[in-house]
């Protein structure tokens, strides 16, 4: 089982008068369908859109799995950062997480050799 974390544009708001915004999460469920055409990216098939008539705002949201072993605590693992995707194709485009990993890796070390 699959899942996007995230505050879609369609169910947030920002009131100017009182200085409000307010930011909904939505969590979509998904299976996962397979590697993309793209290399280092996946796709999910969405179970239910939640009636969202679009994703945006969904971008850069975390693509998690709870994984359910024989015997053993459910794992939450994070797979990657939603790209893109539409309710009308019932389809999530997500990075793959070892992309994430290498860029932090890389930041890290760029931010060593500054000091």
């Amino acid at each position: 089982l699959f899942f996007v974390l995230g505050c879609p544009e369609e169910r947030s708001s920002l009131n100017y008068e009182t200085t409000e915004f307010r930011a909904d999460r939505v969590i979509l469920l998904g299976r996962y369908r397979g590697p993309s055409i793209i290399q280092h990216h996946h796709v999910l098939s969405v179970v239910d859109t939640l009636s969202l008539t679009t994703f945006s705002g969904l971008s850069g949201a975390p693509v998690f799995a709870w994984i359910e072993l024989p015997r053993q605590r459910p794992k939450l693992v994070l797979c990657g950062m939603m790209l893109r995707g539409t309710p009308q194709s019932g389809l999530v485009h997500f990075l793959d997480r070892d992309v994430l990993l290498d860029a932090l890796t890389v930041k890290n070390q760029l931010e060593q050799q500054e000091k």
